[in-house]
């Protein structure tokens, strides 16, 4: 069974062992949490091969910084050991403040002129799902506090702004495509049903 249990707003133990073939590759720290912001054209990307994986999990943690996480045994010793055991990204920096132009650009590549937490600002664009879906690969969107699938809007502790598969037409408007923004609740059954994507959201 997975379970999550969070404190503050900070997922701080997750309890399940996750299939041996999962890479994490990342715990990206992003939204309004202290932080540093790389300039433009000083990332230079490695040329070393990418490995095979059969899943890739993207999680992201609202309103905290690096060092509120990393190093932080006490609190969050679970995402600790996941980054020591797995892999850590620690060249991943925030376009921006509010969160929504940094999640967009987090799964398009772009900010798409989005400067605010706006819940009607919707966005045509290329994005990872595009990819994704060229390249045969499955995906899903697990929505932490998500009332309903491809649910549009703000819902008690559920805020759509931390959810850019929905702010892109292409997924927001194709009912196959959005049923794979779902709530958190999927995730559980997912992992133990066998049904876990080759991306996770």
């Amino acid at each position: 069974m997975f379970h999550a249990r969070t404190t503050g707003g900070l997922a701080t133990r997750l309890v399940a062992p996750l299939p041996a073939a999962v890479l994490l590759v990342a715990v990206v720290l992003s939204g309004c949490g202290a932080g540093t912001t790389l300039p433009a054209g000083s990332y230079t990307p490695s040329a070393n091969a990418v490995p095979k994986f059969s899943h890739i999990f993207e999680i992201v943690m609202e309103n905290r910084g690096y060092s509120d996480i990393i190093g932080d045994t006490a609190d969050a010793p679970y995402l600790n050991q996941l980054a020591t055991s797995y892999a850590l990204l620690t060249q991943d920096y925030a376009i921006t403040h509010p969160s929504l132009p940094n999640y967009l650009a987090l799964l398009g590549g772009d900010t798409f002129g989005v400067t605010s937490d706006c819940t009607d600002c919707f966005v045509q664009g290329s994005n990872l799902v595009d990819s994704l879906e060229a390249g045969n690969k499955s995906w899903r969107a697990y929505m932490e506090s998500m009332p309903s699938p491809c649910f549009v809007g703000d819902s008690g502790q559920y805020y759509q702004k931390h959810d850019p598969f929905i702010y892109f037409d292409d997924v927001r408007t194709n009912a196959t495509r959005c049923q794979n923004v779902v709530p958190m609740d999927s995730l559980a059954s997912d992992l133990t049903g066998g049904a876990t994507p080759d991306f996770v959201w």
